[in-house]
């Protein structure tokens, strides 16, 4: 068959563009036509007994498409297991929350049962706490999420997402501490290292990574600092501050200046040439400062040696 049958169709409609394999045989569809409609491209397996209906997934200007093909992985997992709700980077994800630095190959859920037990492609657990609906399907509460985040994917990942949630609002400093607090200390290391960088002040995953490397290295990175002149009047925000030292920190990886307006470059310029006429010395940092931590650093100290101690 070189089309799918329309009854196939308005199922996967009603369900967001996905459908199961015991669905279709149901509708009475031969394997072996299902197997042929997956070859052809008319399906696109998604987890073993579940398929995306590529016709009907709309295009998204959200999440990279990395992020999308996980969301719908995820998809796909709780339509095969009606009981089931998403967690960890999975569910940190469907509540909306930035993610870095994830193994984002393998959808996570919990189902009341006692012990994992899945297809291949997914990571079951056994549930552990009420879930919350979003447009994704059911998940773990964004803090529960957070922390499950962190002890499975890392520190800086954990500080990554937990920052976003907490400058975009959707949590609070409070409600993870808290969280965290109640854990056993057996799962409790990563979390309380996590809850130790924490800032929600952090405007972007850059800017999150960035305080985690200085941090490791000893240094505190203060986000998000006004700066006055000398009449007291705020004339620039600088991304971060390395505390005790006049060394503004700017990170460019949020392309401020991608369109090249030359407006807006003097005008940059000119903001600059200000925080140094006041003694501040500028690092700039890129993205790829990042993953080559030894540059980074030679940048600070550089800066360091030049640098007047803050008033």
């Amino acid at each position: 068959m070189t089309h799918l049958d329309p009854a196939i169709v308005d199922l996967a409609r009603s369900q967001q563009g996905l459908v199961t394999t015991a669905q279709m045989t149901g509708l009475g569809i031969n394997p072996l036509v299902i197997n042929g409609w997956s070859k052809s491209g008319l399906l696109s397996r998604q987890l073993r007994g579940a398929y995306a209906v590529p016709q009907l997934l709309e295009e998204s200007t959200g999440p990279d498409a990395t992020e999308r093909a996980h969301l719908l992985k995820c998809r796909a997992a709780l339509l095969l297991y009606k009981d089931g709700v998403l967690g960890s980077t999975s569910a940190v994800l469907a509540h909306g929350v930035a993610v870095w630095g994830a193994d984002l190959s393998t959808p996570i859920i919990r189902r009341p049962i006692d012990r994992g037990r899945g297809i291949r492609g997914l990571h079951v657990r056994r549930c552990t706490s009420e879930p919350v609906d979003t447009a994704y399907g059911k998940v773990v509460p964004l803090t529960t999420a957070l922390i499950e985040h962190a002890t499975d994917s890392g520190i800086v990942q954990g500080v990554v997402s937990a920052d976003s949630a907490i400058h975009s609002q959707k949590a609070t400093a409070e409600e993870l501490q808290a969280a965290v607090g109640k854990l056993s200390t057996r799962w409790s290391s990563r979390p309380k290292a996590m809850m130790s960088l924490v800032d929600g002040r952090s405007e972007s995953p850059g800017e999150s990574r960035l305080r985690c490397l200085l941090a490791f290295e000893g240094w505190e990175l203060i986000p998000q600092v006004d700066v006055r002149d000398e009449t007291g009047h705020v004339f620039a925000r600088l991304d971060g501050v390395i505390a005790g030292m006049k060394i503004g920190i700017e990170f460019d990886g949020k392309l401020k200046y991608a369109d090249g307006d030359a407006h807006v470059l003097i005008a940059e310029k000119r903001r600059e040439d200000r925080l140094r006429a006041l003694g501040w010395v500028i690092v700039r940092v890129e993205w790829a400062d990042l993953e080559n931590p030894a540059r980074l650093f030679a940048k600070i100290r550089r800066a360091m040696s030049l640098a007047q101690p803050a008033a």
